[in-house]
């Protein structure tokens, strides 16, 4: 490798580990924040606050993170106790918020159980007759429940629109590095004036990756 090329590479790989632990900084301080708020409304009995403030944790994801396992069980012990009181509806919006952020999260983060936990609860509670779809109630609750958990258990397909952003940014992220080596530096290794901009777009694109996957 020539020496002007060698700089090149590695001034860009310090600049992208930059710029992804500046990221990773800020998403996890404010996941932080996100979380002692969570535990502070939740131990004052606000409990759709501290719902609020869970999904803000959820939103800030950043791998590794270990408030992700503790913002989902205080979610899943909020629903835990909706659904002991009969509250219904209310759990089954938390069961699947919680589902929602580890479809995102399991493919970084692995599967640790939330999925398969959750989705059996969801079906329980959404086999629940419904006036506004009659034809469901002409099948028996175990019918309802089977089908619905069928229908979470399907091979997921491509997620819509949240699955192009994810996508977008992704490809945004690469093709800022890809730029930032090739096109950001001078011979002798220095930046030129218009690299900001390729950094920019690397923690941009980074930034939208991490979101389409959670929302996805």
């Amino acid at each position: 490798m020539k020496s002007a090329t060698k700089k090149r590479v590695i001034a860009g790989v310090a600049i992208v580990l930059g710029g992804y632990l500046m990221v990773a900084a800020i998403f996890a301080l404010r996941a932080e924040l996100a979380w002692r708020q969570a535990v502070s409304f939740r131990t004052s009995g606000d409990v759709e606050r501290a719902v609020r403030a869970v999904r803000g944790v959820f939103d800030l994801y950043v791998p590794g993170n270990p408030r992700l396992e503790e913002a989902s069980r205080l979610i899943w012990n909020i629903a835990m106790a909706e659904e002991k009181r009969g509250e219904h509806p209310a759990a089954l919006a938390h069961y699947r918020i919680l589902r929602s952020a580890w479809i995102g999260a399991h493919p970084i983060e692995g599967d640790r159980g939330w999925i398969a936990r959750t989705e059996p609860r969801i079906a329980r509670l959404s086999a629940e007759p419904s006036p506004d779809v009659p034809a469901l109630a002409k099948r028996s609750r175990a019918q309802r429940e089977a089908q619905a958990l069928a229908e979470m258990r399907a091979p997921r397909r491509p997620y819509g629109a949240w699955g192009a952003v994810a996508a977008l940014g992704f490809a945004g992220w690469v093709g800022a590095t890809v730029g930032l080596i090739v096109r950001g530096f001078r011979a002798d290794g220095t930046l030129v004036p218009g690299a900001v901009r390729w950094v920019l777009g690397l923690v941009v694109g980074y930034g939208v990756w991490i979101l389409g996957c959670l929302r996805a």
